[in-house]
């Protein structure tokens, strides 16, 4: 019974799994309170669930290695980042002005928006798996 809750065990290492998870989730919810930061955070997160893999890559602690990340990758997120919330406005705008048109021009319009909306999820999930190579 002793060893039914330990680290080697197959439930207590399913229970230090689902921790460090919502460990992660928490973190990345605290890093990302700053909206420019949310790329960075995103990284930092991918790339601790990455190393969770790999049992041996992770015994510095997930906090460690989620700050780690986040302090490599910020310099090089934040262009994206800002590029991304770029591409979010344009298509807020499209959807909103998009009411007072022609039908015509309104589906020229929605074809774009689901243009931009497709690029915009290239662009975010680009940063991050080229930030974990």
């Amino acid at each position: 019974m002793k060893d039914f809750l330990s680290p080697d065990s197959l439930i207590g290492g399913f229970l230090t799994t689902i921790f460090n998870l919502m460990l992660l989730n928490i973190l990345w919810l605290f890093s990302s309170i700053f909206v420019v930061t949310i790329g960075a955070s995103t990284i930092a997160l991918y790339t601790v669930t990455f190393k969770m893999t790999d049992k041996s890559k992770i015994q510095q602690g997930v906090v460690k290695i989620y700050f780690k990340a986040f302090r490599d990758n910020f310099r090089q997120s934040i262009p994206v980042t800002i590029m991304f919330y770029v591409i979010v406005g344009m298509l807020f705008v499209n959807f909103n002005f998009s009411g007072m048109l022609s039908d015509n021009i309104r589906v020229v319009v929605y074809g774009a928006s689901i243009a931009l909306m497709i690029l915009a999820i290239v662009i975010f999930e680009y940063m991050n798996i080229c930030f974990l190579l």
